[in-house]
């Protein structure tokens, strides 16, 4: 008891003493390639596409930049391969753009200059923070997870002769560890979450950030009446800069989900033409991806050690997803590649329980759409259903569960539907297709897994992607790509189109 309130009391009183600061970091390539990408800003047209295009990724490459404690030319942040692509792209600019190819010209010199150098400016000035406020322990959080392992190794080796405890996290920063002597967010304070405002996790809060991007005050995250004076930004500025000053929010990355409305070509069998609720993913290496985004999909994803090696896989529900994991999928078309190894398993019986699954579950889908998925739970339980809900009618209904857990449920759910007569056959048809897709997922891993410790991860890490082929009978060809970015909408979409990777031109 008295530990919550030790607690309690530390919160509070971090809350009323926590000190925050901006601290200006200056590098004259850094404000080259901002000045140039800036000029060329003005001077391309507006809506124009192939502009629009370049101009995103240029400043995807600027963020990077701003939120990556890395050198210049670290392999993570693959500034070569990015300019090699882009001076493809901009080959013919003399002759479709005369007027902006001076402006495109001198951008790319000036990152290619940028690409060439090992200065390390952040992780510098973290190593002169701990000098000056000599920390016992250092949260330092960065915005981009795209090099975050090799940011990890670069302020470790800055910090290598520093009595100090280091937590690196990645992301918005929400996970920060409670009582840091000194906590470093690399970027400004506006790209992370307002809990690191509102409930400060250490006494010294500094926000480490290019000279480029603007912030003069905290943001206002107090609730309507508070009686708490507004937090105050101390500001230690380069002096005597001329910038071109960037907004916080429009530093951050811009996405286009234009690919999600792209037609697709080919057949499509019926199945394959049902709807399905997805959500968009961006992926590293200019892909993207759709993921199942109804009741209880799960996805399957690949932790890394330290040094890069591939070694944990992890199935987590989709809901769980966020920025910088590696995301495991069928490098060649879509679809479930658990469905696809059980079906192999079951060999001529496949096609017949296959039928059978779809049958109950279209049935139940027709009568969701047509009364709502409540009106569904509550006629069930009339029906002797023991755990239906509107969530679970849905989950039900969905390709994750092959049959409800309780006999009782599945039993209800065949009354609704016209099957009554058959459950027993259609309760063992499902155990089958549930036992297969238990020994595929098993199959699977043990595939995988044996690939991992044969391919080498690391020196593929800077393009965020791993491809591994299962060398089995029922083996195949599977890749490990970065979350770059996850979309906040949910749309409509073919099943087909779930887990079928996608070029598109985000990198």
């Amino acid at each position: 008891m008295s530990s919550g309130l030790d607690l309690a009391t530390a919160t509070n009183r971090l809350s009323e003493v926590a000190l925050f600061r901006r601290v200006e970091v200056a590098n004259d390539s850094i404000a080259s390639f901002v000045s140039a990408l800036s000029n060329l800003e003005r001077a391309v047209p507006k809506d124009d596409e192939f502009w629009d295009t370049v101009v995103r990724r240029l400043r995807r490459t600027r963020f990077d930049l701003f939120s990556t404690p890395v050198p210049f030319n670290d392999p993570s942040l693959g500034l070569v391969a990015r300019l090699d692509s882009l001076e493809s792209d901009l080959s013919t600019i003399d002759s479709g753009y005369p007027e902006q190819a001076p402006a495109a010209r001198d951008t790319i010199f000036r990152l290619r200059v940028l690409a060439g150098q090992s200065e390390n400016p952040m992780a510098e000035h973290v190593r002169r923070l701990v000098g000056e406020y000599e920390p016992l322990s250092i949260a330092v959080v960065t915005r981009s997870t795209r090099s975050a392992r090799s940011a990890e190794s670069h302020i470790v080796a800055a910090l290598e002769d520093c009595p100090v405890a280091l937590s690196l996290i990645q992301g918005l920063g929400e996970s920060v560890p409670f009582l840091r002597d000194l906590l470093v967010c690399i970027g400004p304070f506006r790209w992370y979450s307002p809990a690191l405002v509102e409930a400060p996790n250490a006494p010294i809060n500094i926000s480490l950030c290019y000279a480029q991007v603007r912030e003069t005050d905290l943001p206002d995250y107090r609730l309507p009446r508070s009686t708490r004076p507004l937090r105050q930004l101390l500001i230690q500025a380069v002096q005597g800069a001329s910038l071109d000053l960037i907004d916080p929010q429009e530093a951050l990355p811009q996405v286009s989900w234009a690919w999600v409305d792209r037609p697709e070509s080919g057949g499509r069998t019926e199945v394959e033409d049902e709807e399905r609720l997805a959500r968009p993913v961006l992926l590293a290496g200019g892909l993207a991806v759709l993921i199942d985004a109804e009741p209880a999909a799960s996805l399957l994803t690949l932790e890394l050690n330290t040094d890069g090696a591939a070694r944990v896989l992890r199935r987590i529900p989709a809901e769980e997803l966020v920025e910088g994991m590696f995301l495991v999928l069928r490098t060649e078309g879509g679809g479930d590649f658990v469905e696809e190894i059980a079906d192999r398993l079951l060999g001529d019986n496949a096609a017949r329980l296959r039928e059978m699954q779809r049958e109950w579950k279209r049935g139940l889908v027709r009568h969701i759409r047509s009364d709502g998925a409540a009106a569904v739970a509550s006629e069930l339980i009339r029906r002797g259903s023991e755990r239906a809900s509107a969530g679970n009618v849905r989950r039900w209904a969905g390709d994750e569960l092959l049959r409800t857990e309780l006999r009782s449920d599945f039993q209800a759910i065949m009354s609704l539907v016209g099957l009554g007569e058959s459950v027993d056959e259609y309760w063992r048809a499902m155990g089958t297709l549930h036992s297969a897709h238990q020994r595929a997922g098993v199959l699977i891993r043990r595939m995988l897994l044996r690939a991992m410790t044969t391919t080498g991860a690391a020196s593929d890490l800077a393009s965020g992607r791993l491809d591994f082929t299962l060398e089995d009978q029922m083996g195949g060809q599977l890749s490990a790509v970065r979350v770059e970015s996850l979309a906040d909408m949910v749309v409509s979409v073919q099943k087909s189109r779930i887990g079928r990777l996608t070029v598109v031109d985000e990198a």
